[in-house]
């Protein structure tokens, strides 16, 4: 029988420092602006248009209780499929109607995409590294498991990936190995739309997101993401659908690691081969360069991951790590007028994540105009996702599938 990897459990708890945690005058441009994708000059005048929209603070009123979006999200999986497409098209026809804040900003994000939507690559399995490359010495095979066993639900659980709580269901993802969108299974579902509804999500709110992550990245970190893109593994090889060693490395949990994925990191990004070998010795040294690569990557993709969600979605939850940061995300998009490219060119480098936050944190505690500007516009996101909330409510009572 295989010997497992001698990699070994680590707790990455208080390894990485938290994302976003609230830290303290502008944060440095960058050495050149990034060419905008879009018009965004006419932006300001826009959003000007819907300002008066965003002047009221309170709560929609009618908000739907979690016995209303229970019975929805059941009526919604049991729906036929040719019911479930009719009702999907009702729903974007009448999202497409809206004229608030949060449309006018959706709308400038997809008025030139990239690339046709349809056409972006779909979402695959992540790279596995070779261990007969990275460990000759003791290359132990990775195996798959498939999706549905009960070891590979643990590790979404474990690793914070999946949660009891409904969750959106996106249809695209930017993927910061490729710098490019991916779509992902689903993202033609009916059903998804409908679901991602009862979350206040409007349909192709998904893509804007991902587009925008695309403008937001620079690409200095595409190396050492693309080496975390690759999927982890534990000692005796298994391998966890859906969980990649950025995921492992993120989570705050112990976790196994395997010399194969440890060493196929410092062969690709440090072209080492010499100072550590399987089975690894030094493992200690080994984890603290992986980290001094981790962590900047870390900071670089979840800042501007937070960034663009908070461009469109007024939530603090799904900003998860930059959640003590949420006031200040949105006055920092309210001081670039929500215009992307002006956000894009103040965004730090990999060394100026913590100063960056820190500078601005103490900018916007000293300006209650600031705050008061980030508060209504993210009460303003807030009520459009209620509206859309509402609308899928609505839809499914009108035929007489839900009870009032």
């Amino acid at each position: 029988m295989e010997q497992p990897d001698q990699g070994r459990l680590r707790p990455l708890v208080g390894l990485l420092p938290p994302e976003g945690a609230a830290l303290r005058s502008r944060p440095p441009l960058l050495p050149t602006e990034p060419p905008p994708l879009y018009p965004w000059h006419n932006l300001p005048m826009l959003l000007a248009a819907c300002t008066f929209l965003c002047l009221a603070t309170s709560s929609p009123q009618g908000s739907a209780t979690e016995e209303d979006l229970a019975a929805a999200r059941i009526v919604i999986q049991e729906l036929p499929e040719e019911l479930a497409e009719e009702f999907a098209e009702q729903l974007r026809m009448e999202a497409s109607w809206n004229r608030d804040f949060r449309s006018g900003l959706q709308a400038y994000l997809l008025k030139k995409p990239p690339r046709d939507p349809g056409t972006w690559p779909m979402v695959e399995s992540a790279p596995l590294y070779d261990p007969k490359r990275h460990c000759p010495a003791q290359p132990i095979p990775r195996k798959r498991l498939t999706p549905r066993d009960s070891r590979s639900i643990k590790a979404l659980e474990r690793f914070r990936i999946s949660s009891v709580d409904p969750e959106l269901d996106p249809g695209w993802i930017y993927d910061y190995a490729s710098r490019e969108l991916r779509r992902t299974k689903h993202w033609n579902s009916p059903k998804r739309l409908l679901r991602n509804g009862l979350l206040g999500s409007p349909p192709d709110q998904d893509l804007a997101l991902a587009v925008l992550e695309l403008h937001l990245d620079s690409g200095e970190q595409q190396a050492t993401l693309t080496a975390f893109s690759h999927a982890y593994a534990d000692r005796t090889g298994t391998v966890f659908p859906g969980v990649t060693l950025y995921d492992a490395w993120s989570s705050g949990a112990q976790l196994e690691m395997p010399d194969v994925e440890c060493l196929g990191i410092v062969h690709d990004l440090l072209d080492d081969w010499k100072t550590w070998k399987a089975p690894v010795r030094k493992q200690e040294s080994l984890y603290d360069a992986i980290k001094e690569l981790f962590v900047p990557a870390r900071q670089h993709r979840g800042l501007r991951h937070a960034l663009a969600t908070s461009y469109l979605v007024g939530a603090k939850k799904p900003l998860e790590g930059y959640a003590s940061n949420h006031l200040q995300i949105h006055a920092l998009w309210e001081d670039c007028a929500s215009t992307p490219p002006a956000l894009a060119s103040r965004l730090p480098d990999a060394g100026g994540w913590r100063k960056f936050l820190e500078d601005w944190g103490d900018v916007v505690g000293e300006s209650a105009t600031l705050q008061k500007k980030a508060q209504v516009r993210a009460a303003s996101l807030e009520r459009s996702a209620a509206q859309t909330q509402a609308l899928v409510l609505r839809i499914l009572r009108e035929n007489e599938l839900l009870a009032d």
